[in-house]
């Protein structure tokens, strides 16, 4: 077995087991954590294409994810307040509690589904064109069944913010100067890359150039 398939089945695991995981979790750090292994997995498929445009696409979705997946993890920390666990419905009625952080939280969601006009999407489209370079249709196939599947566990979360009444008993969720400051760099990283992904890819591009020599 060559290094490519290798890298494929790390793909395929990391992208299902991630996946499958995170739809058992009720704890919302834990759910994105499980997840981030189905991101790896996505990423992956550009790396396993072993091409210039494979390993610039997984570059570029790398950092997307980076300021999708922070921008999350800030907005569940300024919820839990810092604790340990935050539950799915501890994000009961956060429209209602603090629109703003609703918001922001609902564009690194849209992200991470990989929905337009993120760079979850055009992450995604890259690495699929790259893989479909090579001929990997089933894995192309077996990568957008994840998609799908990770569909259902985010919509729950978005389901408890915007149409579950938040409790008498949820707290007020506070801004603070650097959570608004990096949510919203988070935020324009998200939407700019996926809308003029141009400038992001011409510099992903110059990396991967550097390091193959």
């Amino acid at each position: 077995m060559g290094l490519q398939s290798i890298l494929m089945w790390f793909a395929l695991a990391a992208m299902t087991l991630g996946n499958l995981a995170a739809l058992r979790q009720s704890d919302l750090k834990r759910l994105l954590g499980y997840s981030a292994v189905a991101h790896a997995g996505y990423a992956l498929i550009g790396v396993q294409a072993m091409s210039a445009s494979g390993l610039t696409a997984a570059l570029f979705y790398a950092v997307g994810y980076g300021a999708m997946s922070l921008i999350c993890f800030l907005v569940i920390a300024a919820v839990g307040r810092d604790q340990d666990r935050v539950a799915i419905e501890d994000m009961s009625g956060l429209w209602q509690r603090s629109p703003g952080m609703a918001l922001v939280f609902l564009v690194g969601l849209l992200g991470l589904i990989g929905l337009p006009p993120t760079v979850g999407f055009i992450g995604k489209w890259f690495l699929f064109s790259a893989a479909i370079e090579q001929g990997q249709f089933m894995l192309v196939l077996v990568a957008a069944i994840n998609a799908t599947i990770a569909l259902y566990y985010y919509l729950v979360i978005l389901r408890q913010i915007y149409l579950v009444e938040a409790t008498a008993e949820a707290p007020a969720v506070k801004w603070t100067p650097s959570l608004v400051i990096a949510t919203t760099v988070g935020s324009v990283i998200v939407v700019g890359m996926g809308v003029l992904p141009g400038a992001a890819w011409d510099l992903a591009a110059l990396a991967v150039a550097a390091l193959l020599g």
